[in-house]
């Protein structure tokens, strides 16, 4: 019992006394490197010397995209690496450590800054109490977790809601100049497998934009005052490099699909069917004009809605809008269309002209009706053959006949009668009637036929 507790503590005495080693090891590297270390001053040994810094932003989530302004906004990791010519030993010499950390607040770190950034750069974690990682042989990385709010200039709106758009991120110095300083960008990196799935878009690529970096020239004249009194100006232009990162997203568009495209192609459709189809058997088309205003007020409060999520430009027009647009001008010619048919069957009723023989025939073969046209107004029943008659209709025919010729003989005894003139009065208005109604039924069909075809020609240009 006592050599197994005798065990135990001389273990635990062996951890803690290599804990409190490994502590001090560590503690002495940091006092070591930090003795006369100047965060303010570039970690090179020769003045000359330039500081590499690579660059590596990764993309975590997009917040969201205001195309009415032309911003983009995302959470991102920037991951920073450069080489301390100050912060550098030998493994060796401290038990074979290889790495350690500081303070990011406590060395010196490259004043790279988002050139493009709309306001004040957000930090999800403040940039003092940022960990730097530094290796032996001097190479320091340190990431942030940062909020960016990019201003974009180069959205294209044509193809809304089925556009891609691409949003630039500028990194570079604020301070120092290409001779003092130069970025790369290291390893890409797949951001898609990092990226947090959105609600309305989906990244397509997310990298450099240039092979090198861009140089972008600063130029200032400076009035400097010698010992001696005499003044002059000194050129002072400096070359700054700057980096481009494209982030290219590509728009989801189910909800604009279902909730715009769709209804304004049904209304639009249904607008059509009601401007073509006659309301009852006798032609007539009441309230059809009335439809066809209702219907585009209706997309005329879809195009407000478009107008509402797009920018306030005449530069590109969206193709949604371009859309609507094109469906309330269908309608509005579809109306019109109305209107003349109307005007044209109304005027045709009028006249009580018989239309041509060879456009009656082609309407009711269009129309698949089957009807007995007789055009020298003859009796209907010389169509059929005297052979078909029955024993029973030639004494009918016979007592006609009879019947005819007692009421000749009536008319010529009472040629002179006022009531035989009232007679033939009404026996020719009974005729006008009957030709009217038969040339009025000709026209109803020919008049459908049009409306048929418009209505086929209006719903093939919407649906194409």
């Amino acid at each position: 019992m006592y050599f197994v507790f005798g065990v135990l503590l001389a273990y635990y005495t062996y951890i803690c006394k290599t804990t409190i080693e490994a502590q001090s090891i560590e503690y002495t590297l940091h006092q070591t490197l930090m003795d006369g270390y100047n965060k303010a001053i570039r970690p090179v040994k020769n003045v000359k010397d330039k500081v590499t810094v690579q660059i590596q932003p990764i993309l975590y989530s997009l917040i969201q995209v205001d195309e009415r302004i032309g911003s983009m906004e995302f959470l991102q990791w920037l991951e920073l690496r450069w080489r301390d010519a100050y912060l550098t030993w030998d493994p060796q010499s401290y038990d074979n450590v290889l790495r350690t950390t500081f303070m990011a607040s406590d060395i010196w770190v490259p004043d790279i800054t988002v050139l493009n950034q709309m306001d004040e750069l957000k930090y999800m974690i403040d940039k003092e109490d940022v960990i730097a990682e530094v290796f032996y042989d001097g190479t320091v990385t340190v990431a942030y977790n940062m909020l960016l709010n990019l201003r974009c200039h180069n959205y294209d709106l044509a193809k809304f809601p089925f556009d891609v758009q691409t949003c630039s991120t500028r990194y570079g110095p604020w301070a120092h100049s290409s001779d003092q300083v130069v970025i790369t960008t290291g390893k890409v990196i797949e951001n898609v497998n990092q990226f947090r799935e959105h609600t309305e878009w989906t990244i397509e690529a997310f990298g450099t934009l240039y092979n090198t970096s861009k140089k972008m020239v600063r130029q200032s004249l400076l009035n400097v005052k010698l010992a001696n009194g005499t003044e002059m100006t000194l050129n002072d232009t400096r070359i700054f490099e700057e980096i481009h990162f494209e982030l290219k997203l590509r728009r989801k568009a189910g909800y604009y699909v279902y909730t715009l495209v769709l209804p304004t192609l049904i209304t639009t459709t249904l607008c059509f069917v009601g401007l073509f189809s006659p309301f009852d058997v006798s032609g007539n088309r009441e309230e059809r004009v009335s439809l066809g205003i209702t219907a585009m007020l209706s997309m005329t409060v879809i195009l407000m809605l478009v107008a509402g999520e797009m920018p306030r430009s005449s530069g590109n027009h969206p193709l949604l809008g371009r859309f609507v647009m094109f469906e309330i001008v269908m309608s509005t010619v579809a109306t019109i269309a109305t209107v003349i048919v109307m005007m044209l069957h109304q005027r045709a009723e009028l006249a009580a002209s018989n239309p041509p023989q060879w456009l009656v025939k082609l309407t009711y073969l269009a129309l698949c009706i089957r009807e007995t046209i007789d055009w020298n107004n003859k009796v209907a029943s010389k169509s059929n053959g005297t052979d078909q008659k029955t024993e029973k209709e030639r004494i009918q025919s016979e007592d006609l006949s009879a019947s005819v010729g007692a009421i000749s003989k009536a008319k010529y005894a009472l040629s002179n009668n006022a009531a035989l003139v009232e007679l033939r009065k009404l026996t020719n208005n009974l005729k006008l009637k009957s030709k009217y109604s038969s040339v009025k039924h000709y026209w109803i069909n020919i008049f459908r036929l049009v409306d048929n075809v418009l209505l086929i020609v209006f719903n093939a240009a919407n649906l194409l």
